[in-house]
Parts: structure tokens; C-alpha cells; sequence
């Protein structure tokens, strides 16, 4: 198993970005994992909602994220 800092979205690319570590065998088996997991936190009913932005691996360290603002 390998593990995989999973970043994801609303599929209609609305929302926040929910940015989560998650185990897996390969990259897709990741991204299949993420967006359930994703799926799950959010209380989605279909993982058809959630779109896998990214996979990173390695020690992630984000120091600063800023979604978009609407001032």
C-alpha cells in the first residue's frame, strides 16, 4: 500500500477543496479512494459529485491555500 495526499472538489468545480491522505495500492486505485472517502465526508449520496484533483506523495507540507475569493 502507498499513501497518497488526495485533493478534491465538488465535480461541478463549486465548493472548497478537501485535501485528505488516503492508502492505495496504485494511482487510480487512490483516486477511486479519494472520491469515496471524499463522497462519504461530505455526505454525497453518488461519487459522481467528486472530481480527484490530485494525487501528491511524499511529506506534503501546505503552507498556504486561498480558494477562490469573491471580493
Amino acid at each position: 500500500m502507498n499513501t497518497y495526499t488526495a485533493f478534491c472538489q465538488q465535480a461541478s468545480g463549486g465548493g472548497t477543496i478537501w485535501i485528505e491522505k488516503v492508502e492505495a495500492a496504485s494511482i487510480e486505485d487512490a483516486i477511486k479512494v479519494a472520491r469515496q472517502t471524499c463522497a462519504d465526508a461530505w455526505d454525497y449520496e453518488d461519487v459522481k459529485d467528486v472530481h480527484c484533483l490530485g494525487l501528491a506523495t511524499g511529506d506534503i507540507q501546505i503552507v498556504h491555500w486561498e480558494d477562490l475569493c469573491e471580493d
